[in-house]
């Protein structure tokens, strides 16, 4: 339990104490409460990756991975719609994105988007995000071409409406979680190898 939980457990104690003191109806239902809180499922596991969008992405995928030194999360490719490349910062991936826009315009160089992991998968994450009152899209279902030619479907995107006027926060819930586990563990410990690479 972190020291933020352990000091909301108590001032909810604290509540529910006060409340019983002058109404014990009141009390008993702010207990209800504080029960059914405490039983609610957790809803993000951890910040999974965040991007940044280029025109020249693959230049500065090459930069980080060539003289800054970062481990390989991903190699640059493209995926139909866009393209990108990862790399592992230790218990994340910066991840560098591009894709076609419209005509006269330019796609912006600047950092985009952070994506959570969800603790359950993508119809859990929506109930609990329904049950918090978050605002969020609905799930996007992205699919790619594999190394066969088959379509298969990559990760599930869920948008959260409203946290940021100039970038996207959301919940990405991968097909194979445990594949992209052990892609991240593997870029990780070549990361720890490297020492941070030379630029650390």
């Amino acid at each position: 339990m972190t020291k933020a939980r352990r000091i909301t457990g108590v001032l909810l104690s604290i509540a529910v104490v006060t409340c019983g003191r002058g109404d014990t109806h009141r009390g008993d239902e702010v207990s209800v409460a504080v029960d059914a809180a405490a039983r609610r499922t957790p809803l993000l596991a951890r910040v999974d990756h965040f991007f940044a969008t280029s025109p020249q992405a693959e230049a500065h995928f090459n930069f980080f991975r060539d003289t800054l030194g970062l481990a390989v999360a991903w190699p640059y490719k493209s995926y139909g719609n866009f393209a990108s490349g990862g790399l592992s910062l230790g218990n994340t991936v910066l991840e560098f994105v591009t894709w076609a826009v419209g005509k006269g315009e330019t796609l912006p160089t600047e950092w985009k988007s952070l994506a959570f992991e969800p603790v359950g998968d993508t119809e859990a994450a929506v109930a609990e995000l329904e049950h918090r009152r978050i605002n969020h899209s609905a799930p996007e279902v992205n699919r790619y071409k594999d190394s066969t030619g088959a379509e298969v479907v990559g990760w599930t995107n869920t948008d959260l409406i409203g946290l940021s006027p100039s970038s996207v926060v959301f919940i990405c819930d991968y097909a194979d979680r445990k594949g992209i586990h052990e892609v991240h563990r593997v870029a990780h410990d070549n990361l720890v190898r490297r020492h941070g690479g030379p630029s650390a």
